[in-house]
């Protein structure tokens, strides 16, 4: 892997952005990417003196090099090659594993070119096999040190296990294997505790109960529901405001929704044997919530195979569902389930099925293009993101099955160096 150090008029330190190493994308399409994050780039750092921001979530101008905190670090792309990229980061991890007390807060990764990890890799490439011999390496690891909070919490080290282990766990289906540290944080108050609950989730959650009779997992479900809202929401408030999230915090806070969606996915009334058909909705939402986090809040790139995995649930639960029941009752949230299956199955299989369904799902609801759409979901979830470049050829085909070519046109989003990856049409 190489990167190319640029400057921009005013002389400020360069910057890596990363060639990206991968059989998606041609020379062209890299060449693109790469002027696309250049140019917002520069300008961006022409308007902004990023540290004299001061913002709800505290801006940084450092940046820690891991691939979920992309939207952070403004590099473009986690890399696709495992040749280029296991060896440096699973040394990396094993540094600070084996260093003594006094170097555990101490970020790894932070010297490497980002983001550069084998976890990550096994991650975007669903390599079942390897993934568990990784994990099970990793928890020897910890175990000899004493444990994950031995490691810091403000370590990259603790927060990267903490994060491979949730998502490892999404993908074998089964129960993560370390706890979360609990951070001592500034704003140690919940995203889901940050208002109240609108009449919508209000409505959403009593009919829940009234249709599954499960009151803990209907709570815990719009409880997550609303963090994600409203930790999105902020995250594009502080992004459309030119400045950066704090990492740390940001990081931990989703890190702990995203626990909690795996817990309600693997909750024991919702899994066979157990639980009716509507309890399928449980894991439908659980389900386009991760690939939520991980697409739109940790910026992954569009069209890798965790996605497609990820599709593939949803597409298998709702094959199993009373679709049209699920649509009476929650219309919001089954459209923008079924949105995030097809956003989330781009370059897949799946991505023309999730199409119709999506086209079928607005004939229903009478909704004749993006706009209306976006209305309709204005008071569940949305972003202009949904409707960004990088969603083109998505929207295009909704159109088509629809029947109404360019009522799904796509947005430009403001041009600055965390949205230049979303403005790269497919």
């Amino acid at each position: 892997m190489s990167s190319h150090p640029t400057t921009d008029n005013n002389n400020v330190e360069p910057r890596q952005f990363i060639v990206l190493d991968t059989p998606l994308l041609d020379a062209e399409a890299k060449r693109n990417v790469r002027q696309h994050v250049m140019r917002a780039h520069h300008r961006q750092r022409r308007r902004v003196d990023r540290a004299n921001l001061r913002l709800p979530i505290q801006p940084k101008v450092r940046s820690l090099k891991a691939a979920h905190e992309a939207p952070e670090t403004g590099n473009i792309d986690a890399t696709h090659s495992l040749r280029t990229a296991v060896h440096p980061g699973l040394s990396g991890c094993n540094r600070s594993l084996k260093a003594g007390p006094e170097t555990s807060a101490i970020d790894p990764f932070n010297s490497l070119p980002a983001p550069n990890n084998g976890s990550v890799q096994l991650l975007l490439h669903h390599y079942i096999t390897a993934m568990k011999m990784h994990l099970g390496g990793l928890e020897l690891l910890v175990k000899n040190r004493g444990g994950l909070e031995k490691l810091g919490w403000s370590g990259m080290a603790a927060r990267l296990i903490s994060w491979i282990d949730s998502s490892i766990s999404i993908a074998l289906d089964a129960p993560p294997v370390f706890d979360l540290i609990d951070y001592d944080l500034d704003d140690a108050e919940p995203p889901s505790l940050w208002s109240q609950y609108s009449l919508l989730a209000l409505h959403y959650k009593d009919t829940l109960f009234d249709l599954t009779a499960l009151r803990e997992e209907s709570d815990e479900m719009i409880y997550i529901y609303w963090g994600i809202k409203n930790l999105f929401e902020l995250k594009q408030i502080v992004l459309a405001q030119r400045g950066r999230v704090e990492i740390v915090s940001y990081s931990a806070m989703l890190d702990r929704l995203q626990r909690g969606l795996v817990r309600l996915i693997q909750s024991k009334p919702l899994t066979p044997p157990f639980g009716n058909r509507d309890c399928s909705i449980f894991r439908l939402f659980g389900y386009a919530a991760i690939i939520h986090i991980y697409f739109f809040m940790r910026d992954f790139p569009r069209g890798i195979p965790f996605f497609h995995m990820l599709t593939s649930r949803v597409r298998q639960l709702l094959e199993i569902s009373d679709v049209p029941k699920l649509q009476e009752h929650f219309p919001q949230m089954m459209l923008w389930i079924v949105m995030m299956g097809g956003l989330g199955g781009i370059r897949s299989p799946n991505s023309q099925w999730f199409a119709t369904l999506v086209a079928g799902s607005c004939d229903e609801l009478k909704l004749n293009g993006g706009n209306e759409v976006s209305s309709m979901l204005k008071d569940f979830l949305w972003s202009d993101l949904y409707r960004s470049p990088v969603t083109r050829g998505f929207w295009e085909e909704v159109a088509t099955a629809q029947g109404r070519h360019g009522a799904y046109e796509t947005i430009q989003l403001p041009d600055n160096v965390s949205m230049a990856t979303f403005n790269i049409p497919t």
